[in-house]
């Protein structure tokens, strides 16, 4: 290689360099979102309400956690998930009820 070609591919190696370093910033901090926000939802469950339902499920299917660390975490069963998928949607789209002043009962999403 002539001193040309050598320093042409240092700077390629450098600029390149610099790329995966500034990547590997971005996705470390995107990663430490993700551990906040697993961290805020993640608590003991003494009774399953459709709203923490809505919100396990709205994790997963986020990619906030996957199906087997809400399984491990909160002692749920596969079946168990796959009614609550049924009942409120995939992504955990919450439905609840609305009652009037006549007493009516309105379903809202």
């Amino acid at each position: 290689m002539t001193g040309m070609q050598d320093e042409l591919a240092l700077e390629i190696v450098s600029v390149a360099t610099a790329e995966l370093f500034d990547l590997l910033n971005s996705l470390e901090a995107e990663l430490e979102k993700l551990r906040a926000a697993q961290i805020t939802w993640l608590k003991p469950i003494r009774r399953w309400t459709d709203r923490r339902k809505a919100e396990v499920l709205g994790a997963i299917a986020a990619g906030r956690v996957t199906e087997a660390e809400a399984i491990a975490t909160y002692g749920l069963y596969v079946a168990e998930l796959n009614r609550w998928r049924e009942r409120l949607g995939q992504d955990g789209g919450y439905v609840g009820r609305c009652y009037g002043r006549d007493g009516s009962d309105r379903m809202y999403r």
